[in-house]
């Protein structure tokens, strides 16, 4: 069973419960020794689900955690929380998690939820599937992009892109840290009808405008004097 979902702090009859579940989608949980482990787990490998209870979770902030995690991967985040906090329980999901319910609901209510992130992730989306990965949404940096849904976020912050810009900005953030050569961008970085004709400078030029916080002094996209542009990967600290 290569497929696996990861639990943080939950109980061992929720996890018991949620093996049960899980078992039928070819799933097996594993469980986190405290936060620390998981968070050391959930970068190294992928997984379909992620299960948070932040009953079971002392010490850290819990929204800055939640914020973590969501910035790693896009892997179906079902975060527990404390009932009677429904102010929380929005910030929550605010912050990245894709479904929020009460750490003490019923576990048959936590599992069948469980379950249907796995469904959609793995199922539907076919998001952790080789043949569909790259239209998975992900982060480099700063940049969020979504392939399927063209939405680019910077640094929180909703971008509007040309066809042209967009694919331009997806090429490089799919090839981070590496020198592209105005060929190999013309030749690649192209929708379905958007193609560059002479040279890249200007949609590179379009796309700094639209990204960079002082286009004149970019952080995101250089330029490399002879050899072509590098998409660096920049985050703000």
């Amino acid at each position: 069973m290569d497929n696996v979902a990861l639990s943080i702090g939950v109980s061992y009859e929720l996890f018991d419960a949620l093996k049960r579940e899980l078992a039928s989608l070819d799933v097996a949980p594993v469980m986190a020794l405290d936060v620390n482990d998981g968070l050391r787990r959930f970068a190294k490998s992928p997984y379909q689900l992620l299960v948070l209870d932040l009953r079971g979770i002392g010490g850290a902030s819990h929204l800055e955690l939640v914020a973590a995690i969501r910035s790693t991967r896009y892997t179906p985040l079902l975060v527990l929380n404390d009932q009677a906090d429904a102010d929380k329980a929005a910030e929550i999901l605010k912050r990245g998690a894709d479904l929020c319910l009460p750490s003490d609901a019923p576990f048959g209510i936590i599992v069948s939820h469980a379950a249907a992130l796995v469904r959609r992730y793995a199922r539907y989306d076919r998001y952790d599937d080789p043949e569909n990965v790259r239209g998975a949404p992900f982060r480099v940096g700063d940049i969020f992009i979504d392939p399927l849904r063209h939405i680019v976020e910077v640094q929180g912050r909703p971008i509007h892109l040309r066809l042209r810009e967009f694919y331009l900005l997806l090429y490089f953030m799919r090839n981070p840290g590496i020198v592209l050569t105005e060929s190999q961008i013309a030749e690649h970085a192209r929708g379905s009808s958007e193609k560059f004709i002479n040279n890249v400078s200007s949609p590179v030029s379009n796309l700094r405008q639209a990204i960079e916080q002082d286009p004149k002094h970019p952080v995101y996209i250089e330029t490399i004097p002879r050899l072509g542009y590098r998409f660096t990967g920049h985050q703000t600290k």
